[in-house]
């Protein structure tokens, strides 16, 4: 293995080495790029041969110097690829074994309730066996019950803690997966926030897009429209607002209904550019059974004079 001290000052070692070299091959990449520069000037500026060789040379040994840097990074980098797969290989082992020990409790706790249960089953069936001898006929079946729930209840644990113990060595030999499957965790709940609506009184059957497709409802009801709906119905004369003098006469005097869209004013297609609708408050009123509704004729003004 690389490591020879602790894992995390090792690899801490490596990452410090890495950037250092970092830091140097930005200096020295900066370095030829000058001396680069400076020998181009010698030469446009007509230096002679001496000289211009010399600021060559310097060129040179700056990207040679360059070069060594670059290849001692990667040669850093791939010393810390391989520490980095060196972790990860220990940190699975860790998980692994602690895995393992885990199931192992797991199918040792099994073994040790199976005469827990074997004792409970013996009173039950001693109980059972004297209730049956003494004509009690229940008992002769919770005695059946209890002798073959104790044959299959120790079978079920032997044959558990056998599975258990397998998938223990399937751990860690790296045949399953390191860890076993966690519950999962409690969704967040999430607020829904609800469409606006405005709630009117119905003076017909209407019908009304939303989202989730058509809806309708029946005439002298209470319904809930999103909010442009609601006006073009108010605005029309379709609908009334809630609390006015229609709504007091007549709210809750018919059951709430879904009408066929055949049989109702479509909102959608309203027009409320000319003048609103004005619905009577006698036109096809919904009546009581138990009354008779008396035509009367048309109203009276009586005229009181005024004393002088």
């Amino acid at each position: 293995m690389l490591f020879q001290k602790s894992p995390e000052k090792t690899l801490q070692a490596v990452r410090a080495n890495r950037d250092r070299l970092t830091a140097k091959l930005a200096e020295s990449e900066q370095g030829v790029i000058e001396r680069k520069a400076a020998a181009q000037a010698l030469a446009r500026d007509g230096a002679d041969d001496a000289t211009l060789t010399a600021a060559e040379d310097k060129l040179r040994a700056a990207q040679d110097r360059m070069q060594s840097i670059a290849s001692a990074r990667i040669e850093v980098e791939q010393q810390l690829a391989e520490l980095d797969r060196e972790q990860a290989q220990l940190a699975d082992i860790k998980t692994r074994a602690e895995t393992a020990t885990e199931i192992e409790l797991m199918a040792a706790k099994l073994e040790r309730l199976t005469p827990q249960f074997d004792a409970h089953f013996e009173q039950i069936l001693e109980i059972a066996n004297h209730a049956a001898a003494s004509g009690i006929w229940d008992g002769a079946a919770l005695a059946n019950y209890a002798n073959a729930s104790r044959i299959q209840i120790s079978a079920a644990f032997e044959m558990t803690a056998k599975s258990l113990r397998e998938r223990r060595d399937r751990v860690l030999d790296g045949r399953s997966p390191s860890t076993l499957t966690k519950p999962d965790a409690p969704r967040a709940a999430v607020a829904v926030a609800e469409p606006p609506v405005v709630r009117v009184f119905t003076t017909k059957n209407i019908s009304w897009t939303t989202a989730e497709g058509q809806k309708t409802a029946g005439k002298f009801n209470d319904v809930d429209l999103p909010p442009e709906t609601a006006q073009r119905a108010l605005a029309s004369g379709i609908c009334q607002p809630i609390g006015g003098e229609l709504w007091r006469q007549w709210s809750g005097t018919k059951a709430l209904v879904s009408p066929p869209v055949a049989e109702c004013t479509a909102l959608d297609a309203v027009d409320v550019g000319g003048t609103a609708e004005v619905i009577p408050l006698n036109a096809d009123m919904p009546t009581d059974p138990r009354f008779q509704r008396v035509d009367r004729g048309p109203p009276v003004i009586l005229r009181v004079p005024r004393e002088a």
